[in-house]
């Protein structure tokens, strides 16, 4: 298995030394894992991005002025939004509208 050190710290700490070492039990915990959020964070802190190329720096079909055949999209711009799907729409309808010119 090919798995993160943090996935594998989160498997281990919710099985058994047993369903570790056996790989078909491991395999149906993989499957079926699932963690229990305790508490969330403030809204206030829930800022996926902040930074990157300034929309004052972009041209409508989101090339930049200084260099006309570059285009930027996503995590690229200056996002400053809530965590979730708002940034991940606009980061992936900005590349669509950049693939979509190219």
């Amino acid at each position: 298995m090919k798995l993160s050190k943090a996935a594998i710290f989160l498997l281990k700490s919710e099985t058994e030394k047993a369903t570790f070492l056996d790989p078909e039990s491991l395999a149906q915990k993989i499957k079926n894992l699932s963690l229990k959020i305790k508490s969330l964070r403030p809204m206030d802190e829930a800022i996926s991005t902040s930074g990157g190329i300034s929309w004052k720096e972009l041209n409508s079909d989101l090339s930049l002025k200084k260099f006309p055949n570059i285009q930027l999209c996503g995590e690229m711009l200056d996002w400053d939004a809530p965590t979730g799907g708002y940034l991940l729409q606009a980061a992936i309808a900005s590349g669509f509208c950049v693939g979509a010119i190219r």
